[in-house]
C-alpha cells in the first residue's frame, strides 16, 4: 500500500482568502475585510443558485476588485 504525500509546510506562503458573494453588498463586505479573492456569478450562468447579482452589479463589482 503507498502512503499519500505529506502537504508542504506553509513557511513562506501566506494562504489565500476565497470567499463567495451573492450580491454587490456581500462583494463589498469580502473586500472590507481582507478577501484576497470572491467569487461570484449570475443566476442563470452559476452553480451559485442563491445568486442576487444583476449584469450591471456584476459589472461593478469586477472594477472594484480590480
Amino acid at each position: 500500500m503507498s502512503s499519500l504525500p505529506r502537504p508542504k509546510p506553509l513557511e513562506g506562503r501566506r494562504a489565500e482568502l476565497l470567499l463567495p458573494a451573492g450580491d454587490l453588498f456581500r462583494l463589498k463586505t469580502a473586500l472590507l475585510y481582507g478577501a484576497d479573492a470572491i467569487y461570484a456569478g449570475l443566476p442563470d450562468l452559476s452553480l451559485r443558485t442563491k445568486s442576487e447579482f444583476g449584469l450591471e452589479e456584476l459589472a461593478e463589482g469586477a472594477r472594484l476588485v480590480h
